[in-house]
């Protein structure tokens, strides 16, 4: 696109600063749909369907086979882990809706940008010719030339406005997603004051695991007794 608005400034050199002012809003769109895709449909359901029916099994079989009295505990273990799990799943799909709205924007700026100048191109052809002639004619087609150059660079430095607003309010989303937001802030999960790990003066017990005894249990009197 900016090739073509390279030749639409032959046309009308005013049209220069526009290029270099459109230059500013080139980025990886296709990088970007495909990174929102993978947020959106790779990580977001990979966390919903695999993974929460993985945990669900999980917690389906441990109810058949395990006798212990703590299978309760892992139970409710289990379903905090899905709703955590859910929660992942949740902020996988915002960032991925906030990357695809962010492609979306700069697939706008370029679409109009293009209709822009295929305009412009149309208007400036014929004015072209007119303003080689040296008449009065000719003048007026050298300022309507000047006058249309104006106006596009206007508009692209609107155009351009607009979508740095719009990135710019976007990187205040993704600020809270990714630095701001404690979803992933997993320096807030830091043990700290008595709690925290001296890594240093950290030692291995290697002496054998205790030995589960199974609960007392109320058993039923021997038969005959």
């Amino acid at each position: 696109m900016l090739n073509k608005l390279k030749k639409v400034g032959r046309l009308e050199y005013l049209i220069i600063a526009g290029v270099a002012i459109a230059a500013t809003a080139v980025a990886n769109v296709p990088g970007m749909y495909s990174a929102a895709s993978n947020w959106r449909s790779r990580i977001s359901s990979e966390l919903d369907k695999p993974g929460n029916q993985q945990m669900q099994a999980l917690k389906t079989a441990s109810a058949k086979d395990w006798i212990a009295d703590d299978q309760k505990a892992f139970a409710s273990a289990v379903d905090a882990f899905i709703s955590d799990l859910e929660t992942c799943r949740k902020y996988a799909e915002a960032v991925g809706g906030a990357v695809d709205s962010v492609a979306g924007s700069y697939t706008k700026y370029w679409t109009s940008l293009g209709n822009l100048v295929g305009s412009a191109f149309a208007l400036l052809i014929p004015l072209t010719i007119y303003k080689l002639l040296p008449t009065p004619a000719g003048v007026i087609a050298r300022i309507i030339s000047a006058t249309i150059g104006i106006m596009v660079v206007a508009c692209i430095i609107n155009m351009t406005a607009a979508l740095q607003s719009f990135i710019s309010a976007a990187s205040n989303v993704f600020s809270q997603l990714t630095v701001g937001g404690r979803v992933i802030q997993l320096e807030n999960l830091k043990p700290t004051g008595g709690a925290a790990i001296k890594f240093n003066d950290a030692k291995i017990n290697w002496s054998p695991p205790s030995t589960y005894v199974e609960p007392k249990r109320n058993q039923p009197a021997p038969y005959g007794k």
